[in-house]
């Protein structure tokens, strides 16, 4: 079987020391989360629409702004070699803008597989000190400014994490968890005999 349809999750040494068993569990819950949810499929496409509609903006805004001020600049069309630093500038500026819109779509992301990892652990306890331990590792700010998180955070902040941790128990109230009939399909896929129909 070709390695491209591999899944290789590595665990680094530092987690391992750190965390208990029950913690990694939760994590690596957290990692087959995001394989299981089609995020990688859903990165790709999502950043390909924002590259392409980034590039039509520039577009768009380079070319009212060289037709505003072509006698200046010496060029006429965005094309033109000599308006490759006009390009970038507003490749920088557009990328800069839009920059929250990528960040909120990965915290998103991350905020569902902190959920499939819960709904498929039950164990809201691992899953809150497996966070308070990463971020006592790391040396992180557990609640960074919201300007930090908005234009930076690709995951949810550390603080929002243990407390989402805390507080989501569907199954403790009777609800029905998001993923619980998924997880309970593939289940009992894999509890079918080698060989067997599906």
């Amino acid at each position: 079987m070709p390695l491209a349809w591999c899944i290789i999750w590595s665990v680094w040494d530092t987690t391992l020391k750190t965390l208990g068993e029950d913690e990694l569990l939760f994590i690596l819950g957290h990692e087959m989360g995001h394989y299981v949810l089609g995020h990688i499929v859903k990165i790709i496409v999502f950043d390909s629409v924002l590259v392409l509609l980034l590039y039509y903006a520039v577009h768009l805004l380079a070319g009212r702004i060289i037709a505003r001020f072509k006698t200046r600049f010496g060029f006429n069309a965005l094309s033109d070699f000599a308006a490759m630093p006009l390009g970038i500038l507003l490749i920088l500026i557009v990328a800069l803008a839009g920059m929250p819109v990528p960040m909120a779509f990965s915290r998103y992301l991350e905020h569902e597989a902190d959920r499939f990892g819960l709904e498929l652990t039950h164990n809201n306890h691992a899953a809150a000190t497996a966070f308070v331990k990463i971020q006592e590792e790391n040396l992180g700010i557990p609640r960074p400014g919201t300007i930090i998180l908005i234009w930076l955070g690709t995951h949810p902040s550390i603080g929002d994490r243990i407390g989402f941790c805390n507080s989501y128990r569907p199954w403790e109230s009777g609800q029905p968890s998001r993923y619980e009939d998924y997880i309970k399909r593939q289940s009992d896929v894999s509890r079918q005999p080698h060989g067997s129909a599906r």
